[in-house]
C-alpha cells in the first residue's frame, strides 16, 4: 500500500493579481529606492522623473507620455483612496513649506 503523495504546488492565492506583483517585487532581489523628493524633465517622447532623498540624486525613471499619465491617474487614485480609508488628509511637501514659512514668519 502507497501512502498518497503531497502536492508541492502551492494553493492559488486569493489576493488580485497587481497585489502579488507588488509583493513579488518588495521581495525580489533588485534595487529598493526610496525618495523625499523629485524634478520633472521631459523629451519629445519621455518624461523623465529624477528622485532624490534629503537632496541627493538616488534614481531616474524614464516613461513615455502614456505610461506618465497613467501612472500619475493611479497614483492619485491610490492616494486618494488611502485618504479616504483613513479619514487623513496628506500634505505634499511643497504645501509643508508653506505652512512652515507662515509659522515661522508668525514667529518673528
Amino acid at each position: 500500500m502507497s501512502t498518497p503523495s503531497v502536492s508541492a504546488v502551492p494553493p492559488p492565492s486569493t489576493e488580485p493579481v497587481y497585489l502579488q506583483k507588488v509583493a513579488a517585487a518588495v521581495n525580489a532581489p533588485i534595487p529598493h529606492i526610496y525618495a523625499t523628493g523629485f524634478n520633472f524633465g521631459v523629451t519629445g517622447t519621455d518624461v523623465i522623473v529624477a528622485f532624490e532623498a534629503n537632496g541627493l540624486p538616488q534614481c531616474v525613471l524614464n516613461m513615455s507620455y502614456g505610461m506618465a499619465k497613467e501612472f500619475a491617474q493611479k497614483l492619485g487614485m491610490q492616494i486618494q483612496q488611502a485618504e479616504t480609508d483613513t479619514g487623513i488628509r496628506f500634505f505634499t511637501p511643497s504645501e509643508m513649506d508653506i505652512a512652515f514659512a507662515k509659522a515661522h514668519a508668525g514667529n518673528k
